[in-house]
């Protein structure tokens, strides 16, 4: 059993399974509501983008269920939070962005 306090990979809402988009993605395992907040998918350390699992997996879409949130602590380090639109059990979960984002500060992510 999992102590409220150790660390998981994924929150529970999520699976990864085979994509249509790319490779391995990120679904829902269970309908997710408007506004839930998933998790973090990339932390800028150093100026360099480092992926959490579930960054390693969630894929891009120009149609996406998702939108990242920038979030900045103490003006230095950069997290972005993937949160959701309405998403049915077994979807997969994507959001907007470009690998050039990932070179710069700015990390644009908020088209739905």
């Amino acid at each position: 059993m999992t102590k409220p306090s150790t660390y998981l990979p994924l929150p529970k809402q999520v699976k990864i399974g085979t994509s249509k988009i790319h490779g391995m993605g990120i679904f829902a395992v269970e309908d997710i509501k408007k506004g839930t907040e998933l998790g973090i998918t990339h932390v800028m350390v150093w100026q360099s983008w480092i992926r959490t699992p579930l960054g390693g997996f969630i894929n891009h879409s120009d149609k996406p269920n998702a939108k990242g949130d920038n979030r900045i602590k103490d003006g230095v380090d950069y997290r972005i939070l993937i949160i959701t639109e309405d998403v049915k059990a077994g979807d997969e979960i994507t959001f907007f962005y470009t690998l050039d984002e990932y070179k710069g500060v700015s990390f644009k992510t908020n088209r739905l």
